[in-house]
């Protein structure tokens, strides 16, 4: 596979390789153009043109390649990977837990469960129930959430 590492000059690299090979697809373009003219020479031009084409698919399945690859390593992409899991196996365990500032757990919850946080309200939903929990934390509350894995499966 090919790839190119994202950096914040990848971008440049990109578009050098775009640009070179349009400048040769151009030039071989016309060189073609004026060579199919003459009816001696109608093989070598289709030639050309197959090279041509296979020179746009290969760049094509590069720039394809690269952007695959650093997707799917990427932290983004692993981590909505992770939250569909959770969100939609009804199997998986997470247990939640919110300290006070003394670092005392004031609410801890395990099980099945989806949340949401919004300003200092977390809204708890159970995968399995439906049940809502809400739980209201104070400014310098500690919010811990892990995930356990699959309920049943071995490590």
């Amino acid at each position: 596979m090919f790839y190119i590492t994202p950096t914040p000059t990848s971008w440049m690299i990109w578009l050098f390789i775009w640009v070179v090979a349009i400048v040769i697809l151009v030039g071989l373009g016309s060189f073609v153009y004026n060579f199919s003219e003459n009816n001696e020479h109608k093989t070598l031009s289709k030639v050309l043109i197959g090279v041509m084409v296979v020179v746009v698919l290969a760049l094509i399945g590069m720039s394809g390649s690269s952007y695959y690859h650093n997707y799917t390593n990427s932290s983004s992409y692993n981590m909505a990977k992770k939250n569909l899991k959770i969100e939609y196996d009804m199997n998986q365990q997470r247990t939640i837990i919110i300290k006070d500032y003394k670092g005392d757990v004031f609410y801890e919850y395990t099980g099945s469960f989806s949340y949401k946080i919004s300003g200092r309200k977390v809204d708890l939903t159970d995968n399995k129930t439906g049940n809502k929990i809400s739980v209201y934390m104070g400014d310098n509350d500690t919010f811990i959430v892990t995930d356990a894995g699959i309920k049943g499966e071995k490590k």
